[in-house]
């Protein structure tokens, strides 16, 4: 019988972290630094994404309009960020793990990449 109390409050607690994530996420975000294994960081500002509410992603070089679209979504479970491409080809940019997200940093990484961004006004 107290099982169920524990496993509910184990429930609620998850889909609380991923709400507080996704409402964190959502905004315009410029990339600051890339990082590369065996490569020198790109450090220069020229590129954003832009993370819409309803789960649009839109992103291009700073200034821009957006030349790249898909969809975004996270899993609070694995800390992943899903990024999807809407490109002719359906290109899914995969999973990436969630190093650091505050409100006004993102860190993100896949295989040998580290990407950095920080949420700024949008344009």
């Amino acid at each position: 019988m107290r099982t169920l109390p524990f496993v509910l409050a184990i429930f609620i607690s998850f889909s609380f972290t991923d709400n507080q994530k996704t409402k964190k996420i959502i905004g315009y975000w410029e990339i600051y630094k890339i990082e590369k294994s065996n490569e020198a960081s790109q450090t220069e500002r020229n590129k954003y994404l832009h993370f819409h509410e309803n789960g649009v992603l839109e992103g291009g070089g700073i200034g821009k309009s957006p030349n790249k679209s898909g969809t975004w979504k996270i899993d609070a479970k694995s800390n992943t960020l899903m990024l999807q491409s809407e490109r002719d080809n359906n290109d899914e940019l995969g999973a990436f793990t969630i190093v650091q997200l505050t409100q006004k940093e993102l860190v993100i990484e896949k295989d040998v990449m580290r990407v950095y961004l920080e949420k700024v006004e949008s344009p």
